[in-house]
C-alpha cells in the first residue's frame, strides 16, 4: 500500500530531524532539549504534550527552522494538514539553500499535499525531492508515482517507478518500490475467489467517492469535488464513471484542460432591453459613428455558438480549437446599423510548467459585419494572446495576460475602425467554498483611426464646408472587482463592479474651410473619459446541458466634453455624458 511509503518516510524525516540540531543558549528558555521532549510526547501519541512544547520553543526561537518542523510534524500526526503545511513552509524560508534537511521537510510537505487529495501538488513536490540522494529520493520517486496514479497518468508513474530501481542500488526499499509496481501491473483475469467479497466493497466505496464528488461540485465545493474523483478513480470506477470523472476534473483545473477534451459545443439564445443601445456603439463606444445624436432604448435579441474541439498533447499539454458565432439584433428600425455579427477562429495551446504554474499562447481571427437583413462586412482582426498562471491548490489563481491585436477594415467607409491594440493586465482570483472572488487590473493603448464628418453648420458661414475629426484612439487603465456564490445546488449569484479611464491621443476639432481655400480651427479639445459600471446576475441550472441567466447591467459615462449646441461636439455621440440600462434573459446548452 501507499501508507507504508508514506509513514515510513515520516519517520525517517522524524529521526533526521531529531538528529539535525540540538537546542543550545537560549533555547533553553523553552526548556532543556525540548525539541527531544517533544519529540518523545509525538512518539508515546500525546499530541497536546508535543504541541505544547514545541509552541514553547518556537515562541522564543521563531529562527530555527527545526522547531517549525517538528510542530508541522505534530500538527501531520494530529492530522491538520494545512496548518502542517504553513510550519514546513515556514521550516523551509529559514534554511539554507544547501542545507541537507531541505529535502526531509520538502518531502514532508509532499505529503500533506498527497493526504489532502492534491495529488499534482504532491507529485511535483516529491519529484523534485528525487533528484537529490537515497534512501529519501527513491521513497520520494515511488510517492511520486503514486500521485501521478491518481491523476490517472500511468506513463508517468512507470517513468518514476524506473527512475526509483535505478536510485536503489543497494535493494534496501524494495519494499516500496514493489507497492507501486504492483498497481501499475495489468489486473489478471483469474482472481481468487476470495477476493469477491473485498473487489465488492472497493468498488462500492468508489461509487460513493464518485456520488460524493457529484454532490460537492453541485454545491460549489470545488476542493472537496477534486478530492472525492480522484479517491473514487484511485480505487477503481467502472469505464462509464472514470470517464465522467476525468470530465468533471478536466473542467474543474482551471486553463484550456477546462474546456475538456474531444470535441464540444454550446448554443444560446437570449433577450432584453437596452436603454442606450446607440450609446454602446459597435461594441464599447471606441467607434462612435456621427449621426447619432441621442440616447435610443430599444429591445434586443442575441444568439450564440460555438464548437470546440479539445485535447491534450501529453499528460500536462493541452490545446483547443474553437469557432463561434455571436448575433445581436436591434429591433428599433432606426439602429440597423448596430447589429452586429461576429465570427471567430481561434487556436490556443497551454502548458503546465508544474503543478503551480502553466503558460500558454492562443491566435485568433474574427471577422465582424454590421446590418441584419442585409450584412456588410465591417472589420476583420487577428490577435495573439499570452498569458502565464499561477496556481496556488484551487484557493488562489494569479494571471498575467498580454494581448496584441490588429484590424482593418472591410470597407472603405470604416478606415477610422483600422488599428492596433496591445493590452497588459494581471487578474487575481480566490476561491473559498462556494464563494469566488476576483480583482483585476488592466492597461490598454487602443490605436484607432480618426472619423471625419462633413458638415455644413449655417452658424458659422453660409458658403463654406466644416469638418469634424473625431480621433478614436486612446489609453488608459481599468479595474475590476468580481465575486459569485453558490447559493445552492442549482444556483449561483454574481456581482461585478469595473471603472475605466481613457486619455484620448489626439484633440478632437472643427476644421472650417472657406471658398478661398482658408482653414480655420475651431473648439479643439482633447477628450478624457470615464466609464463606470456595475452588473448583478442569477444563473440556473436547469438540469442536463440547460442553464437559464437572468441579468442586469448599469454603465455610466463621464467625459470632459459637454455637447453643447454649436460647438460640432454634438456629432461625436462618444463624447456624451450617459447612462445606460441593459437587461438580460438567456438560456443556454452545453454539449
Amino acid at each position: 500500500m501507499l501508507l507504508f511509503a508514506l509513514v515510513l518516510a515520516v519517520m525517517l524525516a522524524s529521526t533526521s530531524v531529531a538528529r539535525a540540531q540540538e537546542p543550545t543558549g537560549d533555547q533553553e528558555v523553552a526548556g532543556d532539549n525540548a525539541l527531544d521532549r517533544a519529540r518523545e510526547a509525538l512518539a508515546r501519541g500525546d499530541h497536546a504534550e508535543a504541541r505544547r512544547i514545541a509552541t514553547a520553543y518556537v515562541a522564543v526561537r521563531g529562527d530555527d527552522a527545526d522547531g517549525w518542523t517538528v510542530l508541522g510534524l505534530i500538527d501531520y500526526e494530529a492530522g491538520e494538514l494545512e496548518l502542517a503545511l504553513a510550519q514546513f513552509g515556514r521550516a523551509l524560508r529559514l534554511m539554507r539553500s544547501d542545507d541537507p534537511a531541505r529535502a526531509i521537510v520538502a518531502f514532508n510537505r509532499a505529503s500533506c499535499h498527497f493526504e489532502m487529495g492534491r495529488f499534482d501538488e504532491a507529485e511535483d513536490g516529491f519529484g523534485h525531492v528525487g533528484k537529490g540522494e537515497p534512501p529519501l529520493a527513491v521513497l520520494a520517486l515511488v510517492n511520486a508515482g503514486f500521485a501521478a496514479l491518481e491523476q490517472g497518468a500511468k506513463e508517468r508513474a512507470r517513468a518514476y517507478l524506473r527512475r526509483a530501481q535505478a536510485l536503489d542500488g543497494d535493494g534496501s526499499l524494495a519494499d516500496a518500490r514493489e507497492e507501486l509496481a504492483a498497481e501499475l501491473r495489468p489486473p489478471t483475469e483469474e482472481l481468487p475467489q476470495a477476493d469477491g467479497l473485498e473487489q465488492q466493497d472497493a468498488a462500492a466505496v468508489a461509487g460513493a467517492d464518485y456520488d460524493a464528488a457529484v454532490d460537492a461540485y453541485r454545491a460549489g465545493q470545488e476542493r472537496e469535488s477534486i478530492q472525492h474523483f480522484r479517491r473514487a478513480r484511485g480505487r477503481g470506477l467502472d469505464a462509464i464513471r472514470d470517464a465522467n470523472a476525468v470530465a468533471y476534473l478536466d473542467a474543474l483545473a482551471g486553463g484550456l484542460r477546462s474546456v475538456g477534451r474531444g470535441w464540444g459545443s454550446s448554443v444560446a439564445v437570449g433577450g432584453g432591453f437596452d436603454s442606450n443601445a446607440a450609446q454602446s456603439g459597435l461594441g464599447d463606444a471606441s467607434a462612435p459613428l456621427s449621426f447619432v445624436q441621442a440616447e435610443q432604448g430599444s429591445p434586443y435579441l442575441t444568439a450564440s455558438g460555438e464548437v470546440g474541439y479539445g485535447a491534450s498533447l501529453s499528460d500536462r499539454t493541452f490545446l483547443l480549437a474553437e469557432y463561434s458565432l455571436d448575433q445581436l439584433a436591434y429591433l428599433e428600425g432606426e439602429l440597423d446599423l448596430f447589429n452586429s455579427q461576429d465570427h471567430t477562429l481561434e487556436l490556443g495551446v497551454e502548458h503546465g510548467a508544474s503543478a503551480l504554474v502553466r503558460y500558454g499562447l492562443s491566435g485568433r481571427a474574427l471577422l465582424s459585419l454590421a446590418g441584419l437583413s442585409d450584412l456588410d462586412p465591417l472589420t476583420w482582426t487577428l490577435g495573439t494572446d499570452a498569458w502565464l498562471t499561477f496556481d496556488y491548490g484551487q484557493r488562489w489563481e494569479t494571471t498575467v495576460r498580454g494581448t496584441l491585436l490588429w484590424t482593418r477594415e472591410a470597407d472603405e467607409a470604416f478606415t477610422f475602425l483600422a488599428g492596433t491594440r496591445s493590452e497588459i493586465s494581471i487578474d487575481q482570483s480566490v476561491h473559498s467554498g462556494r464563494l469566488r472572488a476576483g480583482l483585476g487590473a488592466r492597461y490598454r493603448a487602443e490605436g484607432l483611426g480618426t472619423q471625419h464628418v462633413i458638415t455644413e453648420p449655417e452658424e458659422l458661414c453660409v458658403a463654406c464646408q466644416s469638418i469634424y475629426d473625431i480621433p478614436l484612439s486612446y489609453r488608459g487603465p481599468a479595474l475590476s472587482l468580481w465575486s459569485s456564490y453558490q447559493l445552492a445546488p442549482s444556483v449561483r449569484a454574481g456581482l461585478r463592479g469595473r471603472a475605466e479611464w481613457r486619455l484620448h491621443s489626439a484633440a478632437s476639432r472643427l476644421d472650417v474651410i472657406t471658398l478661398d481655400g482658408r482653414t480655420g480651427i475651431l473648439h479643439e479639445r482633447t477628450q478624457r473619459d470615464r466609464r463606470t459600471g456595475v452588473s448583478t446576475g442569477l444563473s440556473f441550472a436547469l438540469g442536463g446541458p440547460f442553464e437559464l441567466y437572468v441579468g442586469y447591467d448599469l454603465t455610466i459615462g463621464s467625459s470632459n466634453i459637454d455637447t453643447t449646441a454649436g460647438d460640432g461636439h454634438e456629432l461625436d455621440y462618444g463624447n456624451l455624458n450617459y447612462v445606460r440600462h441593459v437587461g438580460e434573459l438567456e438560456l443556454g446548452a452545453v454539449f
